[in-house]
């Protein structure tokens, strides 16, 4: 549900080419870190950044900071969906 509900989004670059507990995703309007700040202020754990391949994601791939979800042992389908919904109507509000 994650992947195909990201995927989905208008606005929205996957890095992950196929399903996975962890995403990392980048916005074509909306800086990373911007977008990780308001997802927090909605109860919406993630992370932003290049992680531990920095070097290689902002000059091999030349890639904008990313922002990465991931699932864990007490993720519910809620919390997809409202991620995903949150998703939705930041990337329609701010660009």
């Amino acid at each position: 549900i994650l992947f195909r509900g990201l995927s989905e989004i208008p606005g929205l670059t996957l890095l992950n080419k196929k399903p996975s507990k962890t995403v990392s995703l980048y916005a074509e309007n909306i800086d990373a870190h911007q977008l990780a700040l308001i997802l927090g202020e909605q109860g919406i754990m993630c992370r932003s950044g290049y992680f531990c391949c920095h070097y290689y994601l902002k000059h091999v791939l030349k890639l904008p900071p990313l922002l990465r979800v991931s699932l864990g042992v007490h993720s519910k389908q809620s919390d997809i969906e409202t991620l995903i919904t949150s998703l939705k109507n930041i990337l329609t509000t701010l660009a």
